[in-house]
């Protein structure tokens, strides 16, 4: 946040951060490790106060007064008052959205980070866990990973967690048994298959995902959409393994609907990939687990015609049904607590992968953040437009290279075409401007009308500008 704060120009949006920032010091105890030569102010308060008043002044610049900002802006101050931190905070981080509905630092910090992984899978095997949040990937992963697992009750719900982590990559991946995604970028375990009780030499890795177009929000969801495709186009080949809990069963798989259209879009012919996909049936009761096939067949026999009209999530649901009959293989039932995770992992290499994922895999933006993300788009417009109408050129460079970065990353002709409009709109105010500048300095000198020094600064500024 800090970071992020000190590189913005003069803006609404670094008006915002800056007492997000102070408040969650004030939240902290002060106490965040920084830097020996960042400073930080004793009167934390003062700095508070302060910038709310910056805040307000800019937000009447940039002509931002709705009133949901406004309404947003005052319950903030009242809460600053109360010293009521955390309700002070959770207010300026939706005030913080309505001026931004996407943080693109952070989205630039999550795809750096799967550049990180990128470099790690780069031409090697991998087994990618995909799933909606709750289906169980991280603690799979740690399950076949070799870590010790155990029950425990976490805020009233029981919960298998990791209470012995044998392997280093292990302590990224982070498990929980609440309805949110605890992972926010693809994360790489490599795990010695000897080591985890398989029979097979060397090693394999694991690659934890967020849940695609869930609660992580839509910076994570862009970012995975690139970042996890660039990575995975890197690898030498890749089993899809999907992982369907029992409550996605009593859902009428919706969850997995979700995640088929994503898969969809993610493997165009995926129809000619299906042989690839495995499938890990988690937290099952012990007396439903084999009744997984009856349960699926069920499902399916109680689809609406709309659900059965569905081409990619029909995909599934048979081969999950060919899959889940006795005697076949390409599915599993997985008991983090008794289950032997060499064996499965053994089954898993000896079925296909996807061969040569470069040509197989393509970059995508989920449904849900293609509006965010165009509203964001039309936001950096308008407010390009205005900063110049302002003359203030740090700011439009600023959202001018944000927007160069995001045409690069997502290499969307709209984004392009707004990024070319707003280059023209620059350039034509200025010629303009230079125009005004030098037509009424040449007034002057024909009509010998004294030049004052309002004139010169006048003339001068038109200078600088162009």
């Amino acid at each position: 946040m800090l970071k992020d704060f000190s590189s913005m120009p003069c803006c609404s949006e670094r008006s915002v951060i800056r007492p997000l920032f102070y408040i969650s010091l004030k939240i902290n105890g002060n106490k965040f490790g920084f830097d020996d030569d960042i400073k930080i102010s004793d009167s934390i308060g003062t700095e508070i106060q302060y910038e709310f008043e910056l805040l307000i002044k800019r937000l009447k610049i940039e002509k931002l007064e709705t009133k949901q900002i406004q309404h947003l802006v005052d319950v903030s101050l009242i809460n600053v008052k109360r010293e009521s931190w955390q309700s002070a905070l959770d207010q300026l981080k939706q005030l913080l959205k309505q001026i931004n509905s996407l943080n693109i630092q952070e989205m630039s910090r999550l795809v750096e980070k799967v550049d990180d992984a990128a470099q790690l899978i780069k031409n090697k095997d991998i087994i990618l866990f995909l799933g909606g949040t709750g289906s169980g990937k991280s603690t799979s992963i740690h399950f076949l990973g070799g870590s010790t697992m155990a029950e425990r009750e976490v805020s009233g719900l029981l919960h298998i967690t990791p209470i012995e982590i044998k392997n280093s990559d292990l302590k990224a991946v982070t498990t929980s048994p609440f309805a949110r995604s605890e992972t926010r970028y693809i994360t790489p375990v490599t795990v010695n298959i000897e080591d985890v009780g398989g029979n097979r030499s060397g090693s394999i890795i694991l690659c934890d995902t967020p849940g695609f177009d869930d609660t992580s929000g839509v910076e994570v969801d862009i970012a995975n959409g690139i970042g996890i495709v660039k990575a995975i186009k890197q690898c030498n080949a890749v089993k899809p393994v999907v992982l369907v809990s029992y409550k996605s069963i009593g859902d009428r798989l919706e969850g997995l609907k979700n995640l088929t259209h994503i898969l969809a879009r993610l493997i165009p012919g995926i129809r000619d990939q299906m042989n690839a996909f495995s499938y890990m049936f988690t937290k099952y009761p012990e007396d439903q687990r084999s009744k997984i096939n009856a349960s699926l067949c069920d499902v399916n026999k109680n689809l609406n015609e709309e659900e059965k009209s569905d081409g990619s999530f029909m995909n599934f649901v048979h081969d999950m049904m060919t899959k889940t009959k006795k005697g076949k293989r390409g599915a599993f039932v997985i008991d983090p607590l008794k289950d032997n995770p060499g064996e499965i992992l053994d089954e898993l290499l000896d079925s296909d992968f996807i061969q040569h994922p470069n040509e197989v895999f393509q970059f995508f933006t989920s449904e849900r953040s293609k509006p965010i993300l165009r509203e964001q788009i039309i936001k950096h417009k308008l407010s390009i437009i205005s900063a110049t109408k302002r003359a203030e050129y740090s700011l439009i460079k600023y959202k001018l290279d944000q927007l160069e970065y995001l045409n690069k990353l997502l290499d969307q002709d709209y984004i392009k075409q707004i990024y070319d409009d707003c280059v023209q709109y620059i350039s034509t105010h200025l010629s303009e401007e230079y125009a005004n500048g030098i037509s009424i300095l040449n007034s002057c000198l024909v009509n010998q009308i004294v030049i004052n020094s309002d004139d010169i600064k006048q003339y001068q500024l038109c200078i600088d500008h162009a």
